[in-house]
C-alpha cells in the first residue's frame, strides 16, 4: 500500500510540473516577474491594483504607472464603475486600528470618516457596488450612514481569509475565501437581518474531494449567474502538488458544479492513476454566457456549457505582465497565490467596461 502511494504521489508530481511548464510555454507566464497583485479592477479609464499594500494605478496598456498611496491598503473595490480603496492606520501599533474608505473622484480621493472597529474585528472586504461602502468584518457589518459608520452584527462568526472576492445578489452577499492549502469556502449574508449561512456539497466520507468544502476548496473568484436570477458562479481552485478546481452554480444554500475540466495519468492500474481537474482563478460576465480561467487556458462558456477557447499569451507591457485577450477583459498575471500555495504565477481576469 505504501509503494502504492509513493508511486501515485510521484505520478501526479510529474503531471503536475507537466502541466506547470505547458502553462508557462502556452501562456508565456514569466515567473521572474514578481507582482503581488491582491486585488485589480478597471474604473474610470484606468488599471487599479493593489500591490504589497500600496495603490497603484496605470493606463489600460500597462504604461503610465502611478502610486497613489504608497502604504496601507487592504481592499479595493470597482464593482460600482468608481474606484474604492480601503486604507488602515496602525496608530503606532496601539490597538484599535482605524480605517477609512477613500473614493476617486477624478482627481483626487475623497476619504470618509474614520471608522474604528469593534474588538476582534478587522476587515476582510470593502463593498461599494452601490456607491456607498460597506466593510465586512468576521463579527459586523459595518455601512457608512451619511457620515456616521453603523455596525450590525453577524450571526455568526465569519472566520479569517487570506483573500475574500464578493458579490451581490438576491439581496444577500456572497463571500468566497481563498486560503489556498488551507480551502477557504464560501458564505453568504441576508444584509437585511445579517444572518449568515455556509455553504457547503460535500460527500462526508470524503470531504475533499468536494465541490465545496470551507476546510479544502479556496473560492477565487464570484459573479452573478445570468442564467439564474439571484444565484452566483463562483470558481474553485488550488495548484499545490496537484491541481484541482471547478465553476459551481450557488442557487440559496445549493451549490452544483457546472464545469470542470479533468486531466491525469494513463497508468495501466486503477491504484496508480492519478486524476485531477484545471484550477479555476477568475471569471467575468459575457455578453453569451461567461469568462473562466484557469492557468492554461480561457474560456468562452455560453449558456448550455459550450466552450470556446481562447490562448493565452500574457506580455511584459510596461509595469506589468498582462493580455487584453478580447476587448472586455484583461488579464495579469500575480503571485499572491504563492503565499498560501505553491501555484507560483496565476492569472487575475478583470472585465473592462465597454466604454473603455
Amino acid at each position: 500500500m505504501a509503494g502504492s502511494w509513493t508511486k501515485r504521489i510521484v505520478l501526479g508530481l510529474a503531471l503536475f510540473c507537466g502541466a506547470r511548464a505547458h502553462a508557462a510555454a502556452e501562456t508565456s507566464i514569466d515567473d521572474g516577474n514578481r507582482q503581488w497583485i491582491s486585488q485589480a479592477g478597471v474604473a474610470q479609464e484606468r488599471i487599479w491594483a493593489v500591490v504589497d499594500e500600496a495603490l497603484l494605478s496605470y493606463a489600460l496598456d500597462g504604461s503610465d504607472a502611478q502610486t497613489l498611496i504608497p502604504q496601507g491598503v487592504i481592499d479595493l473595490d470597482t464593482h460600482g464603475g468608481d474606484a474604492w480603496a480601503l486604507r488602515y492606520f496602525d496608530n503606532g501599533g496601539v490597538r484599535p486600528a482605524t480605517f477609512s474608505a477613500l473614493h476617486w473622484t477624478g482627481a483626487a480621493f475623497e476619504a470618509s470618516p474614520t471608522l474604528t472597529m469593534l474588538w476582534g474585528d478587522w476587515p476582510i472586504a470593502l463593498v461599494a457596488d452601490d456607491g456607498a461602502p460597506m466593510v465586512v468584518a468576521p463579527h459586523n457589518l459595518y455601512r457608512l450612514d451619511g457620515h456616521v459608520w453603523r455596525a450590525k452584527p453577524l450571526s455568526a462568526e465569519l472566520g479569517w481569509s487570506e483573500h475574500a472576492v464578493h458579490v451581490l445578489a438576491g439581496g444577500r452577499l456572497y463571500l468566497g475565501f481563498d486560503n489556498g492549502e488551507w480551502g477557504g469556502g464560501l458564505r453568504s449574508i441576508d444584509l437585511t437581518s445579517g444572518r449568515v449561512e455556509e455553504i457547503e456539497n460535500y460527500d462526508p466520507v470524503t470531504p475533499c474531494s468536494g465541490p465545496l468544502y470551507s476546510q479544502c476548496t479556496p473560492i477565487t473568484s464570484l459573479i452573478a449567474d445570468a442564467e439564474r436570477p439571484g444565484c452566483v458562479l463562483a470558481a474553485a481552485g488550488l495548484v499545490h502538488f496537484l491541481s484541482h478546481g471547478a465553476v459551481l452554480s450557488v442557487c440559496g444554500a445549493n451549490a452544483k458544479v457546472v464545469l470542470e475540466r479533468e486531466f491525469g495519468s494513463d497508468a495501466d492500474d486503477d491504484e496508480s492513476k492519478i486524476r485531477m481537474s484545471e484550477a479555476f482563478y477568475g471569471l467575468a460576465p459575457a455578453d453569451d454566457g461567461y469568462w473562466a480561467i484557469t492557468p492554461w487556458d480561457l474560456y468562452h462558456v455560453r449558456p448550455g456549457g459550450r466552450l470556446a477557447r481562447v490562448p493565452l499569451v500574457l506580455r511584459q507591457s510596461n509595469g506589468l505582465v498582462m493580455q487584453r485577450p478580447v476587448p472586455e477583459l484583461l488579464v495579469l498575471q500575480t503571485d499572491i497565490r504563492a503565499r498560501v500555495s505553491l501555484s507560483g504565477a496565476t492569472p487575475l481576469v478583470v472585465p473592462v467596461p465597454a466604454s473603455h
